[in-house]
């Protein structure tokens, strides 16, 4: 026969004393017959028993020696045997359990889990080949969850690795800093990365954000991804990306780390130039590892004064150009090599208040035919004031000292060259039209430069505002009284800086 339980005790005492009342309260003796119980609460103290201002043996949240599973507010329900949480008296402190039914509100208990399995044992049945399943029987005990995304979630034991992903069709349903037993069923290979694709989370338990945090890996020092980081938990202080080739796929620096790819599934703010944080995880298709962000939140501390504002009609100023460079001096790009079609160029300056960003900004001449000559990068920006030059191609710059009639320019002048098919402005030199464009919505709609010349490009020289910025055109060894030179790429007449 089991124990009594301790409503049955407690009943028994009072018995000798109090004649027992009808409605099943604790109170049997209501000092006057048993009118104030039945559910009527008049005290206002919680319970349903006693009448007003008497309540010697009632349990909460007045007296509440012990719980009972009658009439409390403490519990919130039924309790479990071994005392938890929800189990309180008034004055807050724990107090003996009383039924065998889960209380709602209380930790669920854990279920055993003595598994030596780990991460390693799960990461060493990755199937051979890309496509491939495998059904495996493992057991992780007391791994934590480190990044949760809508495609899956990440576990680690550990600080030094390594991590494991688990891949879901359906929202999953634990968090960042939940600690978990999981059952491992199956298994896969996509292009060479492990996947858990079967499994059951068999217990969960929140509040252990702290100690997932203790296992990110800090790269910020320049540490490029590797196998040794995969599916972990990284973060990058200080990151720049340079450029963006593609929406999704980002090279990015940070340290003395360069040329680290950054997939980013949402972008959020990030632009060309723009400098930032990023907490995410380490993963690799087909051998080549790279940070793997699938939230916007990822990042962090984003700045993009670097990256600059679309450009506006009458920001970018064209100052100077060469249809016409000379046989014999015209080495104007200063790589060494007497190239007309790649001694051209065009200057163009900002004379805006803003940094401007110069993706979707292009060069074309017209003719006959209207064509695209330059596509300016995305990364690229101009600050205010500042000149940009494209010459025609070559390496411009690569011999600085040519004596073919190099005129160099300061080191801090951006300068690059025509990229597009043709590699070349195709300036004709007895007359032609340079226009510049920025693509909005794919459209080309913004016309920010448009000037058209004559016979006068022939001229082994460069045509130049002058002043610069504001002047008419002139013959540039005219408008440079001083020196006569024929050209100045990248400063202003007389090669003192904008």
């Amino acid at each position: 026969m089991g124990r009594p339980s301790p409503l049955a005790v407690l009943v028994s005492l009072l018995a000798g004393c109090h004649q027992p009342a009808t409605d099943g309260d604790v109170y049997t003796d209501d000092h006057g017959g048993d009118t104030q119980d039945a559910g009527v609460d008049p005290a206002g103290d919680g319970d349903l028993d006693a009448p007003d201002g008497v309540d010697p043996w009632a349990d909460a949240p007045v007296d509440g020696p012990l719980d009972v599973p009658a009439d409390v507010t403490v519990d919130g329900g039924s309790d479990v045997e071994a005392d938890v949480l929800d189990d309180r008296d008034a004055a807050g402190d724990e107090v003996e359990d009383l039924d065998a039914a889960t209380d709602e509100g209380e930790e669920e208990i854990r279920p055993e889990c003595t598994s030596l399995d780990t991460i390693e044992s799960v990461r060493a049945m990755l199937p051979a080949s890309h496509g491939e399943t495998a059904d495996v029987d493992l057991t992780l005990c007391g791994v934590l969850v480190t990044y949760v995304s809508g495609q899956g979630w990440y576990v680690q034991s550990d600080p030094a690795g390594p991590g494991a992903g688990v891949s879901t069709a359906v929202a999953p349903t634990v968090d960042v800093g939940d600690l978990v037993d999981l059952d491992v069923t199956r298994v896969d290979n996509f292009r060479g990365n492990l996947r858990i694709v079967g499994f059951d989370v068999r217990w969960a338990q929140p509040g252990h954000l702290a100690e997932a945090l203790a296992l990110v890996q800090d790269l910020s020092a320049g540490i490029v991804p590797g196998a040794t980081l995969e599916h972990e938990l990284v973060r990058v202080r200080g990151a720049t990306l340079p450029e963006i080739t593609d929406p999704h796929g980002m090279i990015v620096g940070y340290g003395t780390a360069a040329d680290v790819l950054l997939r980013v599934e949402d972008a959020g703010p990030l632009c060309a130039g723009a400098a930032f944080d990023v907490l995410a995880v380490v993963e690799q298709l087909d051998g080549v590892y790279f940070i793997h962000s699938y939230e916007a939140s990822d990042l962090s501390n984003v700045d993009t004064w670097w990256c600059g504002v679309p450009p506006l009609a009458g920001d970018l100023v064209l100052n100077e150009f060469l249809a016409d460079p000379p046989v014999l001096l015209g080495d104007a790009n200063c790589d060494g090599v007497l190239e007309p079609l790649q001694d051209e160029f065009v200057e163009l300056v900002n004379v805006s208040t803003n940094r401007i960003s110069l993706a979707r900004v292009s060069i074309w001449d017209e003719v006959a035919t209207r064509r695209m000559r330059h596509l300016f990068e995305s990364w690229r920006t101009l600050a205010p004031g500042e000149p940009i030059v494209v010459f025609g191609g070559g390496i411009p710059g690569s011999m600085p000292g040519s004596p073919s009639g190099c005129i160099m320019w300061p080191a801090s002048v951006q300068v690059t060259w025509a990229n597009q098919p043709l590699n070349a402005l195709g300036l004709n030199n007895v007359g032609d039209t340079i226009e510049v464009w920025y693509d909005e919505s794919g459209a080309w709609a913004t016309e920010l430069v448009h000037h058209t010349y004559g016979e006068e490009g022939e001229s082994d020289q460069s045509w130049t505002l002058s002043p610069d910025l504001t002047g008419a055109w002139s013959l540039h060894s005219t408008a440079d009284v001083a020196g006569a030179s024929p050209w100045s790429p990248g400063t202003r007449i007389d090669g003192s800086p904008f």
